[in-house]
């Protein structure tokens, strides 16, 4: 119970942290704690829940407790599922206790993405942000990020759609172009783009001089991206994976 109340703290301390953190650069981080602190406390309980024990009256009147089965009917009494699939997941299954692990008629170990999936999940983050990249663009990132998982991408695609707003931070000079107008982009309008310094026509300014509806920022193109892919490192290793897999030949399968 006590080991009960200190997940409820824990993952309190961390639903509090996120709900006031606006960096979010620092919310997946933690987010990613609160996740696991769920998933830590659904195994707890549920091995509670496995090992608990059950009380039963002696003809002398002495009560006896024994502990309950797995498959005692009364243990599973009100919880009858037939017909409704039940789908659990953890990045640790090996921590799973084995009066748990008994229950789940199938273990399948979801390996990490493959070039074609990671290419995919590029083109899915990024969405419907305006970007000069093209699908073979999404599979030379694929072939850079081997070992990353779906998180990992997420997290470079965001930093990569921060690059053209640090640039116009960043921007000492910037030059006139026509773009369509934010209010009515069948409407071609005058606007200020950062440039280098070297640009004939580039002007010195910084970005708080320019009105924000006459700011353009740079387009996104496939190297904001690979400057995120070269500062990001992949959040799983070969180790995790050794276990993961030695855990598969043992109780699951692939899948």
């Amino acid at each position: 119970m006590k080991r009960c109340t200190l997940y409820q703290n824990v993952l309190a301390h961390f639903m509090t942290a996120l709900k006031y953190e606006r960096n979010d650069r620092l919310r997946e981080p933690i987010r990613r704690k609160c996740a696991e602190y769920l998933d830590r406390g659904k195994i707890l309980k549920d091995y509670l829940n496995a090992t608990k024990v059950k009380t039963t009256q002696e003809p002398n009147g002495v009560p006896k407790t024994k502990p309950v089965d797995d498959d005692d009917p009364e243990m599973n009494k009100g919880n009858n599922l037939d017909g409704i699939p039940e789908l659990d997941a953890t990045n640790i299954p090996w921590a799973v206790d084995s009066a748990i692990r008994r229950r789940f008629e199938r273990r399948i170990y979801i390996p990490l993405p493959d070039a074609q999936t990671r290419a995919k999940m590029f083109a899915l983050n990024v969405g419907a942000t305006q970007c000069k990249l093209t699908m073979p663009d999404y599979e030379q990132l694929a072939n850079l990020t081997e070992g990353y998982s779906g998180s990992d991408i997420a997290i470079i695609v965001r930093d990569a759609l921060m690059e053209p707003i640090r640039t116009v931070q960043m921007a000492t000079h910037f030059k006139w172009v026509d773009s369509p107008s934010r209010q009515n982009p069948n409407v071609i309008s005058p606007h200020l783009t950062p440039c280098s310094p070297a640009d004939p026509t580039a002007l010195e300014m910084t970005w708080v001089d320019i009105e924000p509806e006459r700011l353009l920022e740079p387009e996104l193109t496939l190297h904001d991206f690979l400057k995120a892919a070269r500062n990001s490192r992949p959040s799983v290793n070969g180790a995790d994976i050794n276990q993961h897999v030695a855990f598969t030949d043992g109780f699951g399968q692939e899948g």
